[in-house]
């Protein structure tokens, strides 16, 4: 009797230790590993037309297309996205994105050359990468007031909160995300083409914006419907501006630089 008793006291024990078992916390116990993950894409793309490209040949590209009635590029980018450290703490991401053009306003086009990290929530961004538009549908939308899709990557220095984070007490009914980003635009020889000097322009201008979102609804708990309210601001400052003027003469006029324009 002693003996079952035992035995029976041991299965127990067992079985409420396998109860109070929990998961334990994922750390990063690894090195990262930069090239898992890699994703390579080549692509080719021609446009044929009388007269100028059709809007939607060449609208929603992120600036990749041309308004000359023939036109094309040969493509090629390698990128490993932050997705792929999505059980880590600490996550890593790259890519380099190239295209040789026909007809384009350039003769070769670096269309995303960055690096990124990823501490929990919050990403730091370094370079040029396409960036989708925040609550839009980037399939049917032709823009944004303010953020689209039809303009080049700018070269930028980005910290964002990507996905939306629940603020704490809340109990995921109130959620936030945005970002801020400053950069520096690279389009100076195109400008000096366009303008031929001869209507003002601005050299090395300087790049800002900045975007907070708020969700209201937990989806987790009540799935029919959530409210999604957003800011968005994005200037141009700093730089150099010319401004040619009637009697030959150039006015050259040195925007804001300072600590206080970037406020």
């Amino acid at each position: 009797m002693k003996k079952l008793l035992l035995v029976f006291t041991a299965l127990m024990a067992v079985t409420v230790l396998k109860a109070q078992y929990r998961e334990p916390i994922r750390k990063d116990t690894a090195g990262i590993q930069l090239l898992k993950g890699l994703e390579y894409k080549v692509e080719m793309q021609g446009s044929f037309s009388k007269g100028h490209t059709p809007l939607w040949l060449n609208a929603n590209k992120y600036g990749l297309s041309s308004l000359e009635a023939t036109n094309g590029y040969l493509r090629g980018a390698v990128e490993r996205p932050l997705s792929v450290d999505a059980d880590r703490n600490f996550g890593l991401g790259y890519g380099v994105d190239v295209a040789l053009p026909i007809h384009y306003t350039s003769k070769a086009i670096i269309q995303q050359a960055y690096v990124e990290g990823r501490w929990l929530h919050g990403t730091l961004t370094i370079g040029a990468k396409e960036e989708p538009m925040e609550l839009k549908n980037n399939e049917l939308s032709s823009g944004s007031q303010t953020l689209g899709i039809n303009a080049r990557p700018v070269p930028q220095v980005r910290l964002a909160l990507a996905d939306y984070w629940a603020i704490p007490f809340t109990r995921g009914w109130l959620r936030l995300k945005g970002h801020i980003a400053y950069g520096m635009l690279t389009d100076q020889n195109w400008q000096h083409d366009f303008t031929n000097r001869q209507s003002r322009f601005t050299d090395r201008g300087l790049f800002h914006s900045k975007a907070g979102y708020l969700k209201i609804g937990n989806e987790d708990v009540f799935n029919p419907w959530a409210l999604e309210l957003g800011l968005e601001m994005v200037t141009l400052f700093g730089g150099t501006s010319y401004l040619p003027t009637s009697n030959g003469n150039t006015t050259v006029i040195e925007n804001g630089k300072g600590v206080r324009d970037f406020w």
